[in-house]
């Protein structure tokens, strides 16, 4: 179960209607009613709007609080809330580094980082999630710190994300809401929540086959489809991604396979460009599962890759399945 961490701060001189608090009240929701963990610090009125609004969703799902929104308070500061599980950090303040570099537990234990508005607290938060190596996902959309630490990360994205996400997908951080009302905002903070989703476990699946107009080949790329999507993976063809016109594909076809959580290789047929993607991915070390036509003679460099020989759809779905649960299991992805 992903955790994330909800930090920020909001402008206490803002109305109660302000839209920033209608987001963090949807992103909470949001974060519970996808099945996560919610981390908080337990110190500002952020952290008690959102634990108030994730105990809502809670209470409506079922769950048991203590299990999903758990909070640390610095050992010498006071609870904001009391909801879920709060607990009291071994460090007594989060803004100094002692002799021995601890983190705190809310960034140790989170698997991605989402910031919303804030001071120097937000900032401090941010280079905490640096030097532990998480993902941070800083809502420029409201303004305050979160504006200035999204800039540092988009700054660092081809080092810190190139490899999960496109940069267009990280800028959603910084929309600009023509529309603030509560369903413009839940749908916000859906995007939000996806977009940290897939940056800790990527959702794309990357095929790798001939283009040709076979229809055995064309009812086989239909079957990696719904088998990835039985375990809520994606997957698709560089030939339906990009426009050729538009953009280099051996670049872009690069880039898909460095962001996918694993690649569908079928060597039915000997092309130059199969092997050169199926070489690539290797080399990435990206999971790979290899498929082909019964009968189908493997080359020399491939003979001994472990291989889904499929002679009916049946029977390549069903070895498929197999397959996709394991590194859906090793995601923490389950079947859908």
């Amino acid at each position: 179960m992903p955790k994330f961490l909800l930090a920020g701060g909001l402008d206490e001189n803002a109305p109660k209607t302000d839209p920033s608090r209608g987001f963090v009240h949807a992103l909470a929701t949001e974060v519970i009613r996808q099945g996560h963990t919610l981390l908080g610090g337990c110190q500002t009125e952020l952290d008690a709007l959102a634990a108030t609004a994730a105990q809502q969703e809670v209470a409506a799902l079922g769950r048991e609080p203590e299990d999903c929104i758990i909070s640390y308070v610095g050992a010498e500061a006071k609870p904001v809330h009391d909801i879920g599980s709060v607990r009291k950090s071994q460090l007594p303040r989060w803004d100094l580094i002692g002799a021995k570099l601890v983190f705190p537990e809310p960034v140790a234990q989170a698997d991605a980082v989402i910031i919303v508005g804030g001071w120097e607290g937000s900032r401090r938060a941010a280079n905490w999630a640096r030097l532990a190596g998480k993902p941070i996902l800083a809502v420029a959309t409201f303004g305050l710190a979160a504006a200035d630490i999204y800039q540092s990360e988009l700054d660092d994205f081809k080092v810190r994300y190139g490899s999960r996400i496109r940069k267009d997908d990280y800028e959603i951080l910084n929309t600009v809401l023509k529309d603030e009302s509560p369903e413009k905002l839940r749908a916000f903070a859906e995007r939000v929540v996806a977009l940290a989703e897939r940056i800790i476990t990527p959702r794309q699946v990357f095929v790798i086959m001939s283009f040709s107009k076979d229809p055995s080949l064309e009812d086989a790329y239909d079957t990696f489809k719904s088998a990835c999507e039985a375990f809520k993976f994606q997957a698709f063809k560089v030939d339906e991604h990009i426009d050729p016109t538009q953009k280099r594909i051996v670049p872009e076809i690069v880039d898909c396979i460095g962001q996918a959580a694993f690649v569908i290789a079928d060597v039915s047929e000997p092309k130059a460009n199969v092997y050169y993607e199926l070489g690539w991915a290797q080399a990435l070390g990206k999971p790979v599962i290899v498929t082909a036509k019964e009968g189908t003679p493997l080359p020399f460099d491939i003979f001994d890759v472990p291989t889904i020989y499929w002679n009916s759809q049946k029977s390549l779905r069903e070895a498929l399945r197999a397959k996709i649960q394991s590194i859906a299991q090793k995601s923490g992805r389950q079947k859908g």
